[in-house]
């Protein structure tokens, strides 16, 4: 059985995940925001050593999550990953510096002392990816407007994370730095909200892209993003010395964030085995020829990453219709969606693929009018049996009512499949022939 899956659609989709998602987001932003003000002030003190240990994890941490983005990427092709990748890469370059020489070991050759170095080699390390963060939707965003040629090359991405790593590194090696506190002001810390400022702009660019919705990646990735505005803006910003509560605590949530992202990456992967894993056992239960194989194996591929990029589960549907269609030659697909109002009935979607538009009017307006309960008709069957159907000739298949009317609606052979989610038929996908078809 086909199901969301295998077509690229997560399982986890609906209004009442998207409801629960949205009040996650507000209990970590709001909850995060409430303990800072409750604990401000805690006697706390950290250490350099403690300091270098926690820097020494996150850089681990960046560069696991980097190298795992560019995976992803160099698998699918998807810029966003390409972005992230490269930003956190360069981030474990600058965290690992940071822990470096604001260690007791580097003290002595470093221009500035701790008090100004430990801050400001922290904020070029937030700074980077909060900004790389942004260029990732900025990114989509082009690439969604202009198409391929709006896609922004990987040269171009590795020699900005080089140059600004390379940069910040001559920088604080040779720069003697101004003083990072600022005890006469309500934010000790202003400089802070350099770094804060971009990754709101990133979430808000995230949210506004609308696939947290049903992407456990991007609902990783916000969560990522909110920890580390939250860490910037509220933690950070009221840090009135080294070491204290706020600045534990806001090096804490770094690693937070870093983790939220590897999550992310991990439930992605995973989607796409267990969509890969689907696709094989569809194959081995066809029975069908090797040559037969390796097209429908290019072809679930196909629709599985176009349609695991489309923004909403309609484009993913429209998606496979056109896959298919362009694979078996046959020239008409439509979607028929379980309506919300009525149990088990089927009605007409706009989701159509037409090859001759002229050809299949009749055909077409005739399925705009026709909705179906459970065993009627063809998307009744599936949808009844959760599994596909075949029909080689529409004219000798009485339970196939759309060839009855007494008007010629050119198609003659049909096959459908379920969309499932969480083994529930949400959905019901028709394709059609204009000849009669015999099922291999």
């Amino acid at each position: 059985m086909m199901d969301a899956e295998t077509i690229g659609i997560d399982e986890t989709q609906g209004t009442p995940l998207r409801r629960r998602r949205v009040i996650t987001y507000w209990v970590v932003g709001l909850g995060l925001t409430a303990a800072m003000f409750a604990l401000h002030g805690h006697g706390w003190r950290g250490s350099v050593q403690l300091h270098t240990l926690m820097e020494a994890v996150a850089t681990l941490l960046a560069a696991i999550v980097g190298a795992m983005a560019l995976v992803r990427f160099y698998s699918m092709k998807d810029n966003t990953f390409l972005f992230i990748g490269a930003g956190f890469l360069g981030t474990a370059f600058l965290d690992g510096f940071h822990a470096i020489v604001t260690s007791e070991a580097f003290r002595p050759f470093m221009p500035s002392d701790l008090p100004s170095l430990i801050p400001w080699s922290w904020v070029a390390s937030r700074q980077f990816l909060a900004i790389l963060m942004f260029l990732s939707c900025l990114a989509w965003l082009r690439e969604e407007r202009l198409g391929e040629a709006g896609r922004i090359s990987e040269r171009t991405v590795y020699l900005f994370t080089g140059a600004f790593t390379l940069l910040s590194f001559l920088f604080f090696a040779f720069v003697p730095l101004p003083r990072a506190y600022y005890p006469e002001i309500i934010f000790h810390r202003p400089e802070e909200f350099g770094p804060a400022l971009f990754f709101a702009l990133a979430l808000w660019g995230y949210l506004r892209k609308g696939q947290w919705k049903f992407s456990e990646f991007e609902h990783w990735l916000v969560l990522s993003l909110i920890v580390g505005f939250v860490g910037q803006a509220v933690f950070m910003s009221f840090s009135g010395r080294l070491f204290d509560f706020e600045f534990d605590i806001a090096h804490t949530l770094k690693k937070v964030s870093y983790i939220c992202v590897l999550v992310g990456l991990l439930l992605n992967m995973h989607v796409i085995f267990r969509r890969e894993e689907k696709s094989g056992r569809l194959l081995a239960e066809a029975n069908i020829s090797l040559q037969e194989k390796a097209a429908l194996e290019e072809l679930l591929g196909r629709a599985s990453i176009a349609s695991n990029e489309a923004d909403t589960v309609d484009q993913a549907m429209k998606v496979c219709l056109d896959e298919i269609c362009t694979y078996t030659g046959w020239p008409v697909g439509h979607v028929y969606l379980l309506a919300d109002d009525s149990k088990g009935l089927l009605k007409p979607s706009e989701i159509w693929h037409v090859d001759g538009a002229a050809r299949f009017e009749t055909f077409r307006r005739v399925t705009d009018e026709s909705e179906f309960r459970p065993s009627i008709g063809l998307p009744g069957r599936v949808y009844e049996s959760a599994r596909p159907a075949w029909i080689e000739d529409l004219s000798k298949d009485e339970s196939f009512l759309r060839a009855h009317l007494g008007q010629d609606i050119v198609v003659k052979a049909g096959f459908a499949f379920p969309v499932t989610i969480d083994g529930d038929v949400v959905a019901v996908l028709e394709f059609y022939s204009d000849e009669v078809e015999t099922a291999n």
